[in-house]
């Protein structure tokens, strides 16, 4: 089964992308932090979504981590539109894909069973 780590705080955003990941047949496990994201790298998710909103002033070294730790994983970032600095800052950080949140809904499925 394919592994995806979702790194974030939004309990409720979190749920809607468990559920979208159960009906794609994914695993998604879910970090609150980067703590918890550095620890959850050792199953070695082949997707890491970072929420840009929920980390924040760390989003930028997760990012980093999860691509040092993890090289060939895809990293998608997400984030407020009205963030286009922060958006800029996770495309700086290695992030592979760095999407406003409204398209990154639009696509979960599909970015989930590639």
């Amino acid at each position: 089964m394919t592994t995806c780590l979702l790194v974030s705080s939004d309990l409720i955003f979190s749920s809607r992308i468990q559920q979208a990941a159960n009906h794609a047949a994914v695993e998604c496990v879910v970090a609150r932090d980067e703590a918890a994201m550095c620890a959850a790298l050792v199953r070695s998710p082949s997707l890491i979504l970072v929420d840009l909103q929920t980390m924040g002033e760390t989003s930028s070294s997760s990012i980093q981590a999860a691509r040092k730790a993890l090289p060939d994983a895809r990293i998608v970032a997400f984030g407020p539109h009205v963030q286009a600095d922060l958006l800029a800052v996770a495309k700086q950080a290695g992030a592979d894909l760095v999407l406003p949140r409204s398209a990154f809904v639009q696509q979960l499925q599909a970015l989930l069973i590639e």
